[in-house]
C-alpha cells in the first residue's frame, strides 16, 4: 500500500519522532530517499517557523493520543522549495 501511493507522502515515525517507514510517495514528494531521511527527525519537513512554533511536537503529540496526525501544512523539500 505504501509504494502505490506515489502521490501522497506517507511516513511512519517511532514515539520520538524518528522515521521509520518513507513512502516511495514520500520520496517522489520530498526528493530524499528512504535511506537518507529513516532513522532522521521527522522535523526536517517542517518550515522553521513551524519548529520555532513547536509544530512538530504537536504533531507527534497528537499522533500519540490519536494514533496518526494528518498534516494539511506546507513542508520541506530536499532541494529547499514546498509542497502541501
Amino acid at each position: 500500500i505504501l509504494d502505490g501511493a506515489t502521490e501522497f507522502a506517507i511516513l511512519a515515525t517511532d514515539r520520538a519522532g524518528i522515521i521509520t517507514e518513507w513512502s516511495r510517495g514520500a520520496e517522489n514528494l520530498t526528493g530524499w530517499t528512504a535511506g537518507e531521511v529513516v532513522g532522521r527527525s521527522f522535523d526536517l519537513l517542517f518550515e522553521e517557523a513551524d519548529r520555532l512554533a513547536n509544530v512538530p511536537e504537536t504533531e507527534l503529540d497528537n499522533a500519540r493520543r490519536f494514533g496518526q496526525a494528518p498534516d494539511c501544512r506546507w513542508l520541506n523539500r530536499k532541494d529547499g522549495g514546498r509542497f502541501w
